[in-house]
């Protein structure tokens, strides 16, 4: 229950109202469960007020649809996979481009990659809430996921290459790929970024995607300063007419790159952050 700009703000009393009305509804149905029969599944009915307008929705998703059903594990700042999804498509990639992940932490931009590469839907390996729902038809669900399923095309050879430091980040992500039939499409290694050169079988410059360390990862600013620089000089040398897609904590850290390169505001738990896109060049 939300409410915004509304002269009602007790939130607790309007949730109240409403679930008194829905449970008095509920009540004259006939068609609800003998007493001491299993309950259904409960549902999740979302209030909102705005402006003294009211929307009521019911959740059909269950869990976020950022999360994919894919990762069981974490990473030291983990990126929502709806955002990484977004900062792809900005950046260009494509089924018919490469991409680099070279800190690739817990994968998510590999992970979105692979599966936009492979024509995977995102939430091919999850369930939804709906599946509960009294009107759900499993026939139904599987005529769609057997449709959608025709168009599914994994690469036969690797198309994204991932590395990181971390040798336990690289073999979560390595298990995550194999366990779901992923792994022709991604090639992983452990690796540092500034060492690691990019892959060299005559394609033509595809995306580098990059989640660099910021916050309490590193200690001063000084030091923050300084990766960004290090960072922008590798790029520059090593992947130059490459796409990129990288987060900044600040617009101004834009400063410490060689190169120009577009800047959009985004907000991500809670930090105000700078997508950074554009050819390196």
């Amino acid at each position: 229950m939300t409410s915004r700009r509304s002269r009602l703000i007790h939130t607790a009393a309007i949730a109240q109202r409403f679930e008194q009305a829905i449970d008095a509804r509920l009540a004259a149905h006939p068609g609800l469960p003998a007493p001491g029969a299993t309950p259904p599944p409960a549902l999740k009915i979302a209030v909102r007020s705005v402006a003294d307008t009211f929307t009521l929705s019911l959740d059909s998703s269950g869990d976020p649809l950022y999360k994919r059903g894919l990762k069981t594990y974490g990473g030291t700042a983990p990126l929502r996979e709806t955002f990484a999804a977004a900062m792809l498509a900005i950046a260009g990639f494509s089924r018919h481009r490469i991409l680099v992940d070279p800190m690739c932490g817990s994968g998510t931009f590999t992970l979105e990659a692979a599966l936009y590469a492979s024509g995977i839907p995102p939430g091919w390996y999850r369930d939804f809430a709906f599946m509960d729902w009294p009107c759900y038809r499993p026939g139904r669900w599987k005529h769609l996921r057997k449709t959608a399923g025709t168009r599914i095309d994994i690469p036969a050879s690797p198309c994204i290459f991932a590395s990181d430091r971390d040798t336990s980040a690289v073999a979560s992500l390595q298990a995550a790929v194999t366990r779901i039939n992923l792994a022709p499409a991604v090639h992983l290694q452990t690796d540092d970024f500034f060492t690691l050169a990019p892959p060299g079988h005559g394609a033509s410059p595809g995306v580098v995607a990059l989640n660099p360390p910021y916050g309490i990862r590193l200690k001063t600013e000084e030091s923050l300063a300084r990766l960004y620089s290090k960072i922008g000089s590798r790029l520059m040398s090593a992947y130059s007419g490459w796409s990129l897609a990288m987060i900044l904590p600040r617009k101004d850290l834009l400063d410490h790159l060689p190169f120009e390169i577009s800047a959009m505001p985004f907000q991500h738990g809670g930090l105000h952050l700078t997508l950074a896109t554009g050819k390196i060049a």
